[in-house]
């Protein structure tokens, strides 16, 4: 297992910069992921790990060894790809003992650990079947095999599961979970999948342009976005940012449409205008009310327990999620707790931290 230091990293393609003096640490045993858009250089980071690409500038250390310009192999990192890279005339045992073949393992000690990581990974009864005779899932974990029995100092995924049907994510999440739990090695994961991000990290580094926005545990980034990007990116729906006018300072009051709102454990937000962000888990829908600021329903999508439903008050769009059901052209009552919304500088979209009385 190893720590990572990424120092200052630059990375350009000719006259394309990437990013720009990046710096980060990986823990030791840590899960840790590259989470963001595609082309936002989060795969370009994982193979700067790997050794894979050159940086342009900066240092990589694995715990405290400076790997900058060490090739690949020297680096005794495992990558596990979307593709699964399978050698299809090869059989499961043969391509999990691939890479110990190569380093002339004794061939006692090979099948001690190929069948040592095969139990581990469910794969025992499949150990004489070819790729093509296996499902994605079980191809997905022949390739982590492959990964594991090198004994790496770190594993790096990128985007491992996207190949997968979304039932077959979901259980391969857990089997990720669980290994990473047994293992304890140090993992670099990179998805654009926020779901697959929260359920498995203990951090989180959001990248956009090249640009690390937000770098945290996953209830951190959820409940405390550092910007309107990571705010909008995160959740599903994401967060509802609507501008308003702060129309007194001190005690501070909020225009939201035609209504004011009032921020009453607030001490004082200087400010002429301001985001106000919601997610819709937050926003309290009451049909027969009449407190709080009145709002027609527009559309309901049933997702099983729950409902997403668009609401419009005063020419203003949010998204709701209710345990309960409307039909559109209902008029509901509106409440959004104080306690529950994210404030953000119009200008930078950077977070505002509210200061309490």
């Amino acid at each position: 297992m190893s720590s990572i230091r990424l120092t200052n990293i630059t990375k350009r393609f000719r006259d394309i910069k990437v990013f720009e003096n990046i710096d980060l640490t990986i823990h030791d045993g840590e899960f840790f992921t590259f989470l963001g858009p595609s082309g936002c250089g989060k795969s370009t980071l994982l193979n700067l790990i790997a050794g894979l690409e050159e940086v342009s500038g900066g240092k990589i250390y694995f715990d405290n060894q400076d790997v900058t310009h060490l090739p690949p192999a020297k680096r005794d990192v495992a990558m596990v790809f979307q593709s699964y890279a399978l050698y299809p005339h090869m059989s499961v045992f043969d391509n999990i003992a691939f890479p110990l073949r190569i380093k002339k393992m004794d061939k006692g000690l090979i099948k001690t650990e190929v069948e040592r990581v095969a139990s581990v990974l469910g794969l025992h009864d499949l150990l004489d079947r070819k790729p093509r005779e296996l499902s994605g899932g079980q191809r997905q974990r022949v390739a982590l095999g492959r990964a594991i029995v090198r004994k790496p100092r770190v594993f790096l995924m990128d985007e491992p599961l996207s190949n997968l049907d979304a039932r077959l994510r979901i259980e391969m999440r857990a089997e990720l979970k669980r290994l990473h739990q047994k293992l304890g090695t140090t993992i670099v994961y990179v998805t654009h999948d926020q779901a697959e991000a929260m359920a498995l990290s203990e951090r989180i580094a959001i990248l956009n342009n090249g640009v690390v926005q937000q770098c945290a545990d996953p209830l951190s980034i959820y409940s405390r976005p550092a910007n309107t990007f990571v705010a909008s990116f995160i959740g599903t729906p994401p967060m509802n940012i609507i501008e308003t006018v702060v129309i007194e300072k001190s005690s501070p009051v909020l225009s939201l449409g035609k209504k004011r709102y009032k921020l009453a454990r607030a001490d004082t937000l200087n400010f002429e205008r301001v985001l106000l962000g919601v997610r819709p888990e937050d926003i309290e829908i009451k049909p027969f009310s009449r407190e709080g600021i009145e709002g027609i329903v527009e559309i309901v999508e049933p997702e099983g327990a729950r409902f997403l439903i668009d609401l419009v008050f005063d020419g203003i769009s949010l998204k709701a999620i209710s345990d309960e059901s409307f039909k559109s052209g209902d008029k509901v009552y509106i409440e959004i707790p104080e306690e529950k919304i994210h404030l953000f500088n119009c200008d930078t979209g950077e977070r505002i931290e509210i200061t309490y009385k």
